[in-house]
């Protein structure tokens, strides 16, 4: 089971809920989740823990976590580049791929680069296109999917990568970025 607070790093990977101490649990986030903030730095009154399954076997990792950053709901003109992060609550690492999985220098956010790059998954192209097709009528959005035992599973869309507060790795690619971004209100319009 994960159970997750509707905020960047707030979250408890729980294998056997037999090793969970229920009242210290909610305590947790009873206390954390008043103080959060949204993007727009206002605290939100109806702050939740969602609880959802683990998609990893009793003492196994957690599954390696594919963020889509798709800008302009990936149609003409827009792009979308894979983050590919593993090790997400030891030892995180990240690499990242254009849309024919292709590694790029792009860094979104904290956190280290892989040594080696890792090899994507077989199904990677059906991957970037659910990504597509789930951002379509975003001007940007990431959508984070993982993929186990070649299954392919939805997790989370995120408007605010890292709390809109994640540095991107240098003047070039946030100036590429931010010309793909065609930015509009409201930020969902469906086609």
């Amino acid at each position: 089971m994960k159970v997750q607070g509707q905020v960047t790093g707030l979250n408890r990977i729980i294998h056997d809920l037999r090793d969970v101490d229920i009242p210290e649990l909610c305590a947790h986030f009873n206390e954390r989740l008043p103080l959060i903030r949204n993007a727009q730095g206002v605290r939100e009154k109806n702050n939740v823990a969602i609880i959802e399954e683990l998609l990893a076997g009793h003492g196994q990792a957690v599954p390696v976590d594919y963020k889509f950053h798709c800008f302009s709901g990936g149609q003409p003109g827009g792009a979308i580049f894979l983050q590919l992060t593993t090790g997400r609550f030891v030892a995180r690492r990240h690499s990242y791929f254009d849309e024919g999985g292709t590694p790029v220098s792009l860094g979104i956010g904290r956190g280290e680069r892989h040594d080696v790059t890792p090899q994507l998954p077989e199904n990677i192209h059906e991957m970037f296109a659910v990504a597509k097709s789930l951002a379509e009528g975003f001007d940007y959005i990431r959508v984070d999917l993982y993929n186990v035992g070649g299954r392919i599973y939805f997790g989370e869309f995120s408007p605010f990568h890292q709390g809109g507060f994640g540095p991107v790795s240098s003047r070039g690619w946030d100036k590429a970025l931010g010309d793909l971004w065609r930015f509009r209100l409201p930020a969902y319009q469906p086609q």
